[in-house]
């Protein structure tokens, strides 16, 4: 047999040439599959010139493959279930699972998603690793995402280009007043000025969207203190009467041990994503991973 044009051939052609070659009939192959007889044939013909040889004769009123058919059929076999391996998705199993999975993230998502998901994870996939990576600013999302040093990112949403990038909202949460134990309720306009607050800065410039929000209405809150993380304020709040203005749901775990009030500042939501490369889009493992933080988030 003459060596096969394999860039010319389709897993079309292997299966009907087999279709035919199992049931000795072109008319039976063409309604098995679905097609005419003259489609059939015409690919089969396109067969025959692409390997050189004939790959069915007639024998009375029917046909019988060559000796070329016979060799060609379990070649044909085998590329066409490669082909499907291809294309089918490998089942994930997270208990065989001893790969490592890479989160970046801040201390907020850490103590709301990742301490749950490690219990998840403890069941599910005990031999698998979980690696946490502070996340830092949202300009650093990218750069991490893009380099491939990290499998999910959570995180609030990113505004920027995301061309290759997917974002999931997992959920939102309201900002609220911490304030220690008999201090002054922070509740009105008033009051919240005339605190002393502490704040999280996670950048250089010390970007504050409350501030902003306060100076377009020329008012100015009094910051004592910013800190790069959450572990910091519920820490340094216990040594001072300080006001910190953050998401609802540290009440449960951080800032446990402070009391909270609603913002007397009109504020929108936290809404809190889970971000990946297109990249790892398809992976099964990685789906897996995605829908237990989604359920976590969905369920807390």
């Amino acid at each position: 047999m003459n060596s096969i044009d394999y860039l010319a051939l389709d897993g079309r052609l292997l299966r009907q040439f087999l279709a035919v070659y199992d049931t000795g009939s072109v008319t039976a192959a063409a309604d098995s599959l679905g097609l005419t007889q003259s489609n059939i044939s015409h690919n089969l013909e396109r067969l025959n010139q692409l390997t050189g040889s004939r790959l069915f004769t007639r024998r009375g009123r029917g046909i019988v493959a060559t000796e070329q058919g016979h060799t060609l059929a379990p070649r044909a076999r085998r590329i066409l279930q490669e082909l499907a391996e291809i294309a089918t998705q490998p089942d994930y199993r997270p208990a065989e699972d001893t790969g490592r999975f890479v989160i970046a993230c801040n201390d907020y998502e850490r103590e709301v998603l990742v301490k749950p998901l490690l219990t998840v994870l403890q069941k599910a996939a005990p031999r698998c690793q979980l690696q946490l990576l502070p996340l830092g600013s949202r300009d650093d999302i990218l750069p991490a995402l893009h380099r491939h040093q990290v499998d999910l990112v959570l995180s609030p949403l990113l505004t920027r280009d995301t061309s290759e990038l997917h974002q999931q909202r997992l959920f939102s949460d309201e900002m609220v007043c911490f304030f220690q134990h008999g201090q002054p309720r922070p509740d009105s306009l008033e009051r919240y000025l005339r605190a002393r607050h502490i704040r999280v800065g996670f950048s250089a410039n010390g970007h504050s969207d409350i501030d902003s929000y306060l100076a377009s209405r020329k008012l100015q809150r009094d910051t004592a203190l910013i800190v790069a993380s959450f572990d910091a304020v519920a820490s340094l709040m216990s040594q001072a009467p300080l006001v910190a203005t953050l998401p609802a749901r540290l009440s449960n775990n951080l800032l446990s041990g402070f009391d909270h009030c609603p913002s007397p500042i009109p504020l929108p939501e936290l809404e809190i994503h889970q971000l990946w490369h297109q990249q790892h889009h398809s992976s099964a493992r990685h789906r897996w991973l995605r829908s237990q933080v989604r359920q976590l988030a969905e369920n807390p």
